[in-house]
Parts: C-alpha cells; sequence; structure tokens
C-alpha cells in the first residue's frame, strides 16, 4: 500500500486513469517506461513489484510486524 501511495504521490500513477478503467470492466495500471540500460530498451520494468526491486522495503515490513505485541 505504501508504494502505490508513493507511487500516486510521485505522479507515476495517475488516479483518474485507473478510475476510468475500472468504470469499464477492464481495470487497469499504466506505468511509466524508462529506457532499461541493461537491456537497451525501453521498459516499465522497474516500477513493477519484484523481489529485485522491493525485497528490502517487504522485509523491514515483515520484522517489523513480526515482532510486534500482540498485547
Amino acid at each position: 500500500l505504501e508504494r502505490a501511495l508513493k507511487f500516486i504521490k510521485d505522479s507515476i500513477i495517475n488516479v483518474d486513469e485507473v478510475l476510468v478503467s475500472m468504470a469499464t470492466g477492464k481495470f487497469s495500471v499504466k506505468l511509466p517506461v524508462k529506457h532499461n540500460k541493461a537491456m537497451g530498451k525501453m521498459s516499465s520494468g522497474c516500477y513493477k513489484f519484484s523481489f529485485a526491486n522491493w525485497h528490502d522495503e517487504t522485509e523491514a515490513y515483515r520484522k517489523s510486524i513480526s515482532n510486534r505485541n500482540e498485547d
């Protein structure tokens, strides 16, 4: 959720476009493309949720919730 909100704040995700896609029944989120230096192509892969992109943040979240007290 934090990443989605950051994408909205940074104008990576256009909320109006997402709402229009939901109204038509074809939910989609259009991500911008950037030049991938390794592949030499344009790609939106840097924004996709993957182990390589989000491992550190996901692991930190997992640790924080596992250390919570159940009180």
